[in-house]
């Protein structure tokens, strides 16, 4: 019967200690939260942040409104100052008596301490008198007045005042009003700091409450919640046993009934369920319903007296019905209340059915059959319960599918024995040409693993087994249709009832299969002289020194003899005196390939086209390049990644093997001890640059 998976058990439930005043949430507040814990502390000192500020600019208006005050009493008395010094000049200007003029000067100012600097200069610009006071760099007020005269006309008089004492009125003002400001915000601070901890004092002892009570309501689901989790406990464990006895029971069973009844009775009485029973889909007579095949439990003419179809409509909307149809597994939890188990409700509630689980029995993705379940409590299916019985109904499929198979088996190995003696002979003959073919791909094989180290050895063994399977099917399916027609033939010909015509159909088909059988071993030989074809020992054990240059033209003739028809152009660029000492027979064998390569992908469907073969090395220690160009339809990003993949063709219905670049890859790496690229786009052309390093080249 096979192994039967069942998931690891999991443990629904934890030891749970009740929160107590030790465990209650604690508040540990950090930065911010230090001043700020909600949105009303927010609030309140964000108040207290504006009414500050406001202060702060009624001080700052203040302090302004009073150091402009100031400074324009002093402008007013600085033109007072101005108007005496201007009548002083005046008068002694009017006189003439310019020689008095410095003295009188000097001496009015040296009774004003606060004048700098008093300059009076005439029209024409001589200074007529002066006096400066150094002052540093005190602030200083300028004042110019005009002093007009009968004689000379006009006098300019300036007047620059110190107005320090402005400057040390303001700084007292500003210090006292900083004072001022800080006593009140601290006070104010402290105020609502002190507000703010009252308030916090009271809603915790609030919160505290408030958390004793959900801790109480948690306690009280807990401890309703344990008792419903020991009870799925229980559930499970029964529902654990009726799984391991249901995959006891699919080792056991010979037939697919007593499986059935052996596992329903399993959920009866192990996982103490009221009643279980499985049904098939069933539309022979144009009704969709499903039949019981087998039933365990208090069913009491239950399934006679009800239908159970899977149609979209009344009856086919039930558990069953929905699970058939959907495949998906539909639990009615309450048969009193759910509305879609109206048509059963009545035969359910006689027998004590609470609650009905459908199950779907798939195989390969299609429900041809449903386990269903029946239970004496309400509400019983729980998460794990339901996935545990989803469980049970996989390996109940599962089992029903291998006896089914097993049956299919034996059956199969009965017609087998009965087959012809003769046909069994002229399969062993093809067998052992298959077999022979087999040991020359093995061998083959062999040879690859050790040329293409490198390779990719998964992919090879792949790509050799999807070649060879091909026409190995072709061949076997041939095979067993002679089988089938000899065994036909013979049954009508031990009752009497060979005709002529059943005779001549017999050798036509014959004839195909065994043409179809040759057609297949000779493809399968193919394949193997394709495969010989990817191994680097080409015969050569020497290398041998030759002229690049007469090499590439001798090739180039052969290839245009070759594709002459094509229109297809070969270029050779190579100096006439570059000596290589390489293996010839292999780098013929990589030119041809590529040139192979060019003609069927590169050209196809073109009436032209040109190859372009150029050799080239800058100086005797730098590697030797090798390129073979075409200007063809290109490949893709896709097919240049893959190129020299073995067995990627884009031929293979016409025969591509996929194992020609590689062959040329395995040449040029191993055997040459070089490396080869592709470069291409669509519509692009093909690039492949052999590279050689000097150890394999010899120039003159």
């Amino acid at each position: 019967m096979g192994m039967l998976f069942r998931p690891k058990r999991q443990e629904s439930h934890s030891n749970m200690t009740p929160p107590t005043e030790a465990t209650l949430p604690q508040i540990k507040p950090k930065g911010w939260g230090l001043l700020v814990r909600d949105q009303q502390e927010l609030i309140a000192w964000a108040a207290h942040i504006l009414l500050m500020t406001l202060f702060c600019a009624f001080l700052v208006g203040f302090f302004s409104q009073q150091q402009s005050q100031w400074m324009t009493e002093r402008r007013t008395a600085a033109a007072s100052e101005a108007q005496l010094a201007r009548f002083i000049i005046e008068q002694s200007l009017n006189r003439g008596d310019y020689a008095s003029l410095p003295p009188l000067i000097q001496a009015w100012a040296v009774q004003r301490p606060d004048i700098a600097e008093l300059t009076v200069t005439a029209s024409n610009g001589a200074r007529l008198a002066s006096h400066h006071r150094d002052v540093g760099a005190h602030p200083l007020l300028t004042v110019r007045q005009e002093a007009h005269y009968s004689f000379r006309g006009a006098a300019s008089i300036t007047l620059r005042l110190d107005i320090s004492r402005i400057d040390e009125q303001a700084n007292a003002l500003r210090w006292q009003l900083i004072a001022a400001f800080g006593v009140i915000l601290f006070g104010s601070t402290t105020l609502l700091h002190l507000l703010l901890q009252r308030r916090r004092h009271v809603l915790s002892l609030a919160e505290q409450s408030r958390h004793l009570n959900e801790t109480n309501h948690s306690l009280s689901e807990e401890i309703a919640q344990r008792a419903r989790a020991e009870q799925e406990r229980q559930r499970a464990d029964r529902n654990w046993k009726a799984l391991s006895r249901c995959g006891e029971a699919m080792i056991r069973a010979t037939n697919e009934e007593e499986l059935l009844t052996e596992v329903c009775r399993i959920i009866v009485d192990v996982a103490n369920y009221r009643m279980a029973w499985v049904g098939y889909g069933d539309e022979s007579d144009g009704e969709r319903r499903i039949l019981p095949k087998a039933k365990w439990g208090h069913e009491m003419g239950y399934l006679r007296e009800v239908t159970v179809g899977w149609g979209d409509n009344a009856l086919g909307n039930g558990p069953g019905g929905t699970a058939y149809r959907e495949g998906r597994t539909v639990a009615v939890l309450d048969t009193q209340k759910d509305p879609d188990f109206a048509p059963w409700r009545a035969e359910a509630l006689k027998r004590g059915y609470h609650a009905v689980l459908g199950l779907p029995l798939k195989e390969a993705g299609h429900t041809f059959g449903v386990l269903m379940i029946n239970s004496a409590h309400p509400a019983p299916f729980g998460v794990e319960e339901r996935q545990l019985l989803e469980d049970l109904a996989g390996d109940l499929a599962f089992g029903i599918v291998a006896l089914r198979e097993s049956t299919r088996v034996r059956e199969a190995e009965r017609s087998l024995l009965r087959s012809n003696e003769e046909l069994e002979e002229r399969v062993a003959s093809r067998t052992r040409q298959l077999s022979d073919s087999l040991e020359r791909l093995q061998r083959t094989q062999a040879q690859l693993v050790d040329a293409e180290r490198i390779a990719s050895l998964g992919n090879l063994v792949a790509g050799v087994a999807h070649e060879i399977n091909t026409p190995l099917g072709v061949g076997v399916t041939a095979l067993s249709h002679l089988q089938n027609l000899n065994t036909e033939a013979r049954d009508a010909m031990a009752q009497g009832n060979l005709k002529k015509s059943h005779l001549t159909r017999y050798f036509e088909d014959a004839d195909m299969m065994l043409h179809s059988l040759d057609r297949s071993l000779r493809r399968s030989s193919q394949l193997v002289r394709n495969f010989k074809l990817v191994s680097t020992d080409t015969g050569e054990t020497e290398a041998k020194e030759i002229n690049l240059h007469d090499f590439l033209a001798e090739f180039a003739d052969t290839a245009r003899r070759q594709c002459k028809k094509t229109g297809v152009v070969i270029t050779v660029e190579c100096p006439e005196d570059l000596l290589i000492t390489s293996f010839p027979n292999s780098l013929t064998h990589v030119l041809t390939n590529l040139h192979i390569n060019a003609m069927e992908h590169g050209f196809e469907g073109r009436e032209s086209g040109e190859i372009l073969l150029r050799a080239h090395r800058d100086n005797p220690e730098a590697p030797l390049t090798l390129l073979f160009q075409d200007n063809g339809r290109g490949m893709s990003e896709e097919q240049v990644r893959q190129i020299f993949e073995p067995f990627y063709t884009t031929k293979r219905h016409l025969g591509g093997t996929g194992l020609g670049m590689m062959a040329v890859y395995n040449i040029v790496t191993h055997l040459l001890g070089g490396s080869i690229h592709c470069h291409s786009a669509p519509d692009q052309g093909a690039q492949f640059l052999i590279t050689l390093t000097p150890k394999e080249t010899v120039q003159t």
